[in-house]
């Protein structure tokens, strides 16, 4: 389906998810239905995502080849025929691993819409969001879902309520580190009844494969300089495929402090849902354990950090892990610190004290986690 913007003399096809039962009509726009101030605004924070982005290859592959100005249209076009309201501004919009894009509409609702990397589909895109919408009616601290993931000419977008309440916290302050692992485990439960949700993704690599699958990183010329983190990386995920695979759960898989927002002590938000996963516990513990900080001014956590947080996640979920368990779990951390330090070199980041890299030189061994 093709609509043509008046006076632009530019085409450009709106696809919705299969089984939709209404569709974009065919129509041409009149002047007065146009938004110059809402689309200069986006368009000018899409331009700046882009030529601010860690690689110019992320933002050419989320919005597939497309520049600011057409994912604009495309954005402002879907917001009008399916949410009802043209944009009317943009406070903000960034390229990384995705591009996240807040917008106000002409009716006053604010809302964020995330275009996601080419390799997440839109099954599991939806699976997740559908989880999403359940934990948010139910009173988990997750954006309420708006409208369904749909795939457009310009990407792959989720599109949820815009919420910016509370601060951020200090992820080293004892009580919010405490609060981040309790929280976790008590996300598992109320999960649980979405475990068989059809479509959730699972992080699993088999033996023979030591990364996952990257968008833009895999065409780094860069990855022959990373062997030495392949080589800190590659015994780590070995003892994780020895290992009895533990149960798995149904849990946001990158439980950082980037995607948090308190009140005092209370977490009031958690951001990032497409990051739900059907995934092993200890490799989910051990994954947050030390990436718990990760946003944060000091990204990093030490050993003890770590520890402290595993144990605080075990008291919060009642569970108490065996030795071999935490042998496992200690192999996933390390295996997790090195996928980040790799993410790290491969788009060409400094290494500092605080870095990934940094940490992951001090610490080679699979027993990182001060257990």
């Amino acid at each position: 389906m093709v609509r043509q913007r008046a006076g632009r003399g530019l085409l450009f096809a709106y696809r919705a998810c299969p089984g939709w039962s209404d569709r974009f009509g065919v129509r041409t726009l009149t002047a007065n239905e146009m938004p110059p101030i809402g689309m200069d605004e986006l368009t000018a924070q899409l331009t700046r995502a882009i030529d601010t982005a860690p690689s110019a290859d992320i933002p050419r592959g989320l919005f597939r080849g497309a520049g600011a100005e057409q994912v604009a249209r495309v954005v402002d076009g879907f917001c009008r025929h399916r949410l009802g309201a043209a944009v009317s501004g943009c406070p903000s919009a960034v390229c990384a691993d995705g591009a996240a894009i807040s917008l106000t509409l002409e009716d006053g609702r604010r809302i964020f819409v995330k275009v996601h990397n080419p390799t997440a589909p839109l099954a599991s895109l939806t699976a997740t969001s559908s989880v999403q919408a359940v934990l948010a009616t139910r009173g988990f601290p997750c954006p309420a879902v708006v409208h369904p993931p749909v795939e457009l000419p310009v990407g792959r977008m989720t599109i949820d309520a815009f919420v910016a309440d509370g601060e951020r916290g200090d992820p080293h302050d004892p009580a919010i580190r405490a609060v981040m692992a309790s929280t976790l485990a008590e996300l598992i439960d109320r999960a649980e009844p979405l475990r068989d949700t059809p479509g959730l993704p699972s992080p699993w690599l088999p033996p023979d494969t030591l990364w996952p699958p990257h968008h833009v990183l895999d065409a780094s010329n860069r990855a022959s300089e990373a062997e030495w983190i392949d080589r800190i990386a590659r015994p780590a995920k070995e003892v994780v495929h020895e290992h009895a695979k533990y149960p798995a759960v149904l849990a946001h898989n990158d439980w950082t402090d980037q995607h948090f927002r308190y009140r005092g002590n209370a977490v009031s938000v958690i951001y990032d849902w497409d990051s739900l996963r059907i995934i092993d516990e200890l490799w989910l513990v051990g994954g947050a354990a030390v990436s718990f900080a990760r946003g944060a001014a000091r990204g990093t956590v030490t050993p003890e950090e770590a520890a402290a947080f595993v144990e605080e996640y075990q008291r919060a979920r009642g569970v108490r892990f065996g030795l071999e368990e935490l042998r496992c779990l200690s192999a996933f951390a390390t295996y997790t610190m090195a996928h980040i330090a790799r993410i790290e070199h491969l788009l060409g980041l400094s290494e500092y004290p605080d870095s990934f890299r940094y940490m992951l030189r001090a610490h080679p061994t699979v027993g990182y986690l001060a257990l």
